[in-house]
């Protein structure tokens, strides 16, 4: 991480008067004391955090960037929040961020990073319940060594299809796209 690029940004966007009510000015602050004064670093993120507001999406960036440099005590906290806010909107599924969490899950397990692929993809299941792919994934890797596991994850797919008719939609379309993609190989 480049420390100086961070406290060259926070001053660029504070120039005249230091905003400390903008989420990103108490973010680079933060990024900017992690070396000299890592004691300030809890005040600087929990107010970029409190001043994200009820913005989920702000809260959501603010989790992706606390990623890119390293910080998942506060990629957490600020995961929490964002699914405070969204389950208090009324929602109940975020295909976008699910999605997105879970390919970070698949990047990081490639990359041998076992603690953050866990990380993501429970995460990635909070957000949506009804995405089959972590389930999918947990059945390939269990298969052929724990059958248990493997028998309870397709019982999970089963019933999720079952309750669901976007997953008995999504699941349409992958076999058809499947099948598609296999005549088009002979």
């Amino acid at each position: 991480m480049d420390f100086a690029r961070a406290e060259s940004l926070k001053i660029k966007l504070g120039e005249g008067v230091a905003d400390s009510t903008s989420p990103w000015y108490n973010l680079l602050s933060g990024f900017s004391v992690l070396k000299s004064s890592p004691d300030s670093i809890p005040f600087f993120f929990g107010r970029a955090l409190e001043s994200a507001g009820n913005d989920m999406g702000t809260a959501y960036v603010l989790s992706l960037e606390f990623d890119r440099f390293h910080q998942p005590l506060w990629e957490q906290k600020c995961l929490e929040k964002t699914r405070k806010l969204f389950l208090s909107s009324g929602a109940q599924l975020s295909p976008l961020i699910s999605q997105s969490l879970f390919f970070k899950a698949t990047s990081a397990e490639k990359a041998g990073d076992y603690e953050s692929a866990s990380f993501n993809n429970s995460w990635s299941v909070l957000f949506d319940r009804e995405m089959l792919w972590p389930t999918f994934r947990k059945i390939f890797k269990s298969f052929p060594l724990h059958i248990p596991t493997a028998y309870d994850e397709c019982r999970s797919i089963v019933a999720t299809v079952a309750n669901s008719w976007s997953s008995q939609l999504s699941s349409v379309l992958v076999l058809f796209l499947w099948s598609a993609n296999a005549s088009c190989s002979w």
